[in-house]
């Protein structure tokens, strides 16, 4: 067999990356799809190539720039980015943090006015990401807006089939998109409980890779061991009066439309890749866009 050609999906986390690998992927015709959680990005996945076209996926969030620089090394392919609006991003993100027992603060995430945050701008700069992808490929990347999807779910997946000059079988897709991350009262508890092990400053240090002075492994081990156990105690959350949980909310909505504003730029530069993209493709919007 000839070498096929491979597309690769680096999309963000919690932007629907799991919708698109469970119901999106395996409903496309024409194609080899390998499930993400059942392969490596590494050269002896070359091995399972049995199409003329193979598609692949993995979340890359943070490490999007390394993940476009490995998938291109091994596997030479053409990129799928998926996005949603920056501050839908932050805060689903954080969601995600709290959920695996983090305790900084939704500031913390994302710090756009001196860029000491968790997560850095230049890697929530969308367009950054397409024009790497492109100078490193050498074509232009499919860029999917998960508010597409919402608002016109048709235009979505056509723009997809028509990237990857493929069919689908709309009767296999299941239009809600999944979602496992907690409600706001048990991610608040969960938050308030973790923080009697894990300071939010240590949090904020051990994910920015910062020294931490005096932190042994006797503290790594018993923070581990008992944020794990606060795990548990998030899923009984759902049963706790509300008189009981912590008021402090989970956001910052100041902080949220400080991201929005920061980043309208780029997020307008979203949409107009999207509307050259559907040029060059031949698809059209069922949908005026009316929430942009």
């Amino acid at each position: 067999m000839a070498k096929p050609i491979t597309y690769f999906h680096v999309g963000y986390a919690q932007v629907a990356s799991t919708f698109l690998q469970k119901t999106v992927f395996p409903a496309l015709i024409g194609l080899q799809y390998i499930p993400h959680g059942n392969f490596s990005v590494c050269e002896f996945e070359k091995k399972r190539f049995k199409k003329d076209k193979v598609l692949m996926s993995c979340e890359a969030g943070e490490s999007i720039f390394d993940r476009c620089d490995r998938v291109w090394e091994i596997f030479q392919s053409k990129i799928i980015v998926s996005v949603c609006r920056h501050d839908k991003l932050a805060e689903s993100s954080y969601r995600l943090y709290v959920q695996n027992g983090h305790t900084f603060g939704f500031a913390d995430l994302l710090d756009v006015k001196d860029d000491y945050g968790v997560r850095k701008i230049k890697d929530w700069t969308y367009l950054n990401v397409l024009e790497y992808a492109e100078k490193l490929t050498g074509e232009k990347p499919l860029l999917l807006i998960l508010e597409d999807y919402v608002n016109d779910p048709d235009f979505y997946i056509d723009s997809l089939c028509a990237y990857l000059e493929c069919g689908i079988d709309r009767a296999k897709l299941n239009r809600q998109p999944l979602d496992n991350i907690y409600p706001d009262k048990q991610l608040r508890m969960r938050r308030k409980f973790s923080q009697q092990f894990l300071s939010p400053q240590e949090s904020k240090k051990r994910l920015m890779a910062a020294e931490s002075k005096g932190y042994t492994t006797a503290n790594s081990f018993k923070d581990k061991t008992l944020l794990k156990m606060s795990s548990g105690l998030t899923n009984l959350a759902r049963f706790v009066p509300d008189s009981f949980v912590h008021s402090e909310p989970l956001f910052d909505d100041e902080h949220s439309k400080a991201i929005t504003d920061f980043f309208a730029p780029d997020w307008s530069a979203c949409f107009d890749y999207v509307e050259q993209q559907s040029e060059r493709f031949g698809v059209s919007r069922n949908k005026a866009i009316s929430w942009k």
